[in-house]
């Protein structure tokens, strides 16, 4: 684990300082926006309402959907699927090239 090769500015690991899931929770509390893939943290987000966008590999796991960026859990989290099996590399600039910027264009207005 550890950040991406060329992180966008400001990204930051903080999983050292992660002791439990209060402090989890605490944590996610005080983002914008979470991006992560599927673990305990996007139910954590989903639940406290917390934009989230939620990266999956190709045709991953039907419960959150087969197609689409919704979802039947959360109206606050986005699924982003690889466009191929085993494609991060495509998502990941799609994500912190494209739609980070624009998302954080639109919270500047």
């Amino acid at each position: 684990t550890g950040l991406p090769s060329n992180p966008p500015a400001g990204l930051q690991l903080v999983s050292e300082e992660l002791v439990s899931f209060a402090d989890t929770a605490a944590l996610i509390a005080l983002l914008d926006l979470v991006i992560t893939v599927d673990t305990s943290a996007v139910h954590l987000a989903g639940g406290l309402g917390k934009e989230t966008w939620l990266l999956f590999p190709y045709r991953y796991e039907w419960r959150w959907g087969c197609e689409g960026e919704t979802n039947a859990w959360y109206d606050s989290a986005k699924v982003l699927r690889q466009s191929a099996h085993g494609d991060w590399p495509t998502l990941l600039d799609e994500v912190f090239r494209q739609r980070l910027p624009a998302w954080q264009a639109t919270r500047r207005s």
